[in-house]
């Protein structure tokens, strides 16, 4: 009885383990296209935004490529992105309008963890990552009474950041 128990152990163990005993250095580059949606105080209105509440922000489009190095049981990537948001409506006085818009370039490098599942095409990952992301923008505002018409550029901004994320490869 111990003997079968532990050839369905022993077995359950070279199937689950033998990809990660024959594994080799790879190398992978991918991009890809996304729709953003702000959270929190990013989306708003653009009352919100002239109110010093939110940033105002609708949803936007992101642009992503990717770089992946397979290294035993290991992944290292590096990911360079491009999202554009911006947001458009009325004053909250009623007379004139608000058009502000803002792009972000994000660095990311970090580990990543396959899970690989024997038989599967998919093999789903975890990645933790550093984040490094250039924010900069504008504003125009038209018609307001107070302020002057035009379009001012924000000053570009940076910042580092900690990120997890999960994934799948096909």
């Amino acid at each position: 009885m111990k003997k079968t128990y532990l050839s369905i152990f022993f077995a359950a163990f070279i199937l689950l383990f033998v990809s990660q005993s024959n594994a080799q250095i790879s190398f992978q580059i991918g991009g890809g296209l996304g729709y953003s949606v702000p959270s929190g105080d990013y989306g708003g209105t653009t009352a919100e935004f002239y109110n010093g509440e939110k940033y105002g922000m609708e949803s936007g489009i992101n642009f992503h490529a990717k770089a992946r190095l397979g290294l035993l049981f290991i992944n290292a990537f590096g990911e360079v992105g491009y999202t554009t948001f911006s947001g458009e409506g009325d004053a909250p006085s009623g007379g004139g309008t608000i058009k502000n818009s803002q792009k972000i370039v994000s660095m990311k490098v970090g580990p990543e963890f396959a899970m690989n599942i024997p038989l599967s095409p998919i093999t789903p990952y975890l990645q933790g990552f550093v984040a490094i992301n250039t924010i900069s923008g504008s504003v125009e505002f038209t018609g307001i009474s107070g302020v002057p018409s035009g379009e001012q550029d924000l000053n570009s901004a940076t910042r580092i950041g900690l990120g997890a994320g999960v994934g799948a490869v096909f």
